[in-house]
């Protein structure tokens, strides 16, 4: 009886707790923390202010889905679309050249994240989720900033990278 009482309670408290480990929305809601952003952003008088927000954007996404990414276990279905899906910034230098501004994926953006400015930078552009999720094929739209610039010392940073 103790036995068969004993089996019950280890497999409970097994079965139990690897059901039990499911990520949800509040461990990882990027979403809810990018609607918020966007908010502040669209708020912002002037495109100092926007390339200021802009910038510890970047900085705080990257900060975020490197210890996101580093609390994940391999072999298990948690992956970045379950946290959400981070803002995407990017930087068009003429008609056919583009940079995406992703401190994980290029760490050597950084200097030329940091150079942007008002007497650099042309437009900013800003695609929210909501209208990217109609405009795309992807299930997971993602809002994007999208920064244009001309300028030739900016050209010149990115060729050096």
């Amino acid at each position: 009886m103790k036995t068969k009482l004993l089996i019950l309670f280890l497999s409970v408290f097994f079965f139990g707790s690897s059901f039990g480990q499911a990520i949800h929305s509040s461990d990882c809601d990027l979403r809810e923390m990018n609607k918020a952003w966007i908010k502040k952003y669209k708020k912002a008088a002037t495109m100092d202010d926007q390339l200021v927000q802009i910038k510890d954007k970047i900085h705080e996404d990257s900060k975020f889905l490197s210890n996101a990414e580093a609390s994940i276990t391999p072999g298990t279905s948690t992956d970045r679309k379950l946290c959400g899906c981070p803002i995407q910034f990017g930087l068009i230098y003429s008609k056919t050249k583009w940079l995406v501004l992703d401190l994980n994926e290029n760490p050597d953006v950084e200097l030329l994240i940091e150079a942007l400015n008002v007497d650099n930078v042309d437009r900013i552009t800003l695609y929210e989720y909501e209208e990217n999720k109609r405009n795309t094929f992807e299930q997971e739209a993602c809002s994007r900033i999208t920064i244009y610039t001309s300028d030739k010392e900016i050209r010149k940073m990115i060729r050096k990278l």
